[in-house]
């Protein structure tokens, strides 16, 4: 019996259109990176197809031609348990694949992520950093400086491509990379970087703190890079620059812009602006972000903030959960609604992330999901 409607076509394995190879891989090349159930269901469509996919060249062409990395999900800090350490992943994409984190997420407390990479302390032994790359479902453990023995030590840690620079961070996922520890005491804040290919750390800068920071204890956030330096929040309005261009590395202190009445630390994110400029985010009401930018040069100590601008939220917002740098993007937590938004501030374009539990801080993570990386 006949039934109407178009006919739909099934491209059975083994069985390819007559087109030329290049023209396969040109509308592969175009498939949607925030689809990567495409690019592996397409593998598996012929071994053609499989070959393509997975070379290198072509993964190269792939994100150069899309240029900015998806998400693939939140990590977070599950503040109902605190003390014992309790890490989460919300998936974003859908994959073929659920990444494990290392330990099913116990006992660790997340840091910062770049380039697909995730950053992680452990909650008990703090002398202990963990590495995650959760598309290649591996993980490796390193040991802090050996210059900071003491295990209460004031400090926090970022995580940083290695590759030559200029590095447009499209194709480093499989590159180097370099660890920026920062540590304070009473009398000195200083600077270590680990190397991947050198498993070493190295001092590269100190200075003291300012009266107004010398009891600013660092913060579980993830670090913000902007225009060659990589940001530290504290729980006070001191911001710790580290600046990584060359080799002159530079440590300096500069102060955030005056409090929003009602907002907490918690409810303000760094997030990187146009023009190589760092910008201030906070919540002024439930439906407005004030937003302040600034310009700061590579030997400057402390920035003036302009006057802020206001941006309209399309919902009620709870509190700012954090930023994405690729994007220029904040992560919203919302009144109303399935779960927090992202939203990008040059485009206004608003898209929903599925619904954390008990956690105030989103700490996104950013890759390109292919058969020939997982």
């Amino acid at each position: 019996m006949a039934h109407g409607g178009p006919r739909r076509v099934r491209l059975r394995p083994g069985r390819l259109p007559h087109l030329p190879s290049d023209l396969h891989r040109e509308i592969l090349l175009r498939l949607p990176p925030d689809q990567p159930k495409l690019l592996f269901r397409c593998a598996a469509v012929s071994k053609v197809w499989r070959n393509i996919i997975t070379n290198a060249e072509f993964l190269r062409r792939y994100r150069e031609h899309h240029r900015v990395p998806p998400m693939i999900g939140c990590v977070y800090n599950y503040r109902e348990r605190p003390a014992a350490g309790y890490v989460a992943m919300i998936p974003k994409l859908p994959t073929p694949l659920v990444p494990r984190l290392p330990n099913d997420g116990h006992g660790l407390v997340a840091l910062d992520s770049r380039h697909g990479r995730v950053l992680f302390r452990r909650a008990h032994w703090r002398r202990t950093l963990v590495l995650w790359d959760p598309l290649a479902a591996h993980h490796e453990n390193v040991s802090l400086p050996a210059e900071f023995p003491n295990a209460n030590v004031n400090w926090s840690a970022g995580i940083l491509c290695a590759a030559v620079q200029p590095c447009q961070h499209l194709n480093c996922h499989a590159e180097p990379f370099s660890i920026v520890f920062v540590g304070i005491t009473e009398a000195l804040a200083s600077a270590y970087v680990y190397s991947s290919a050198t498993r070493i750390w190295t001092a590269t800068a100190s200075v003291p703190p300012p009266a107004a920071a010398a009891a600013a204890r660092m913060k579980d956030m993830a670090t913000t890079v902007v225009n060659g330096n990589m940001y530290f929040r504290t729980d006070r309005r001191a911001i710790i620059r580290y600046h990584f261009v060359g080799d002159a590395h530079r440590l300096s202190y500069m102060e955030a812009p005056p409090a929003i009445p009602g907002q907490g630390d918690q409810g303000t994110v760094l997030v990187p602006a146009a023009g190589g400029r760092l910008g201030f985010a906070g919540l002024s009401s439930s439906s407005l972000v004030r937003i302040w930018e600034t310009q700061v040069g590579a030997a400057e100590a402390a920035a003036a903030w302009e006057e802020p601008r206001s941006v309209r939220l399309p919902l009620p917002a709870r509190r700012l959960m954090g930023s994405v740098e690729s994007t220029r993007s904040l992560l919203i937590g919302t009144r109303t609604g399935p779960g927090p938004i992202s939203l990008n501030l040059e485009s206004g374009k608003v898209k929903t992330l599925p619904k954390p539990k008990g956690t105030t801080i989103l700490i996104p993570v950013m890759g390109f999901c292919t058969p020939g990386d997982v």
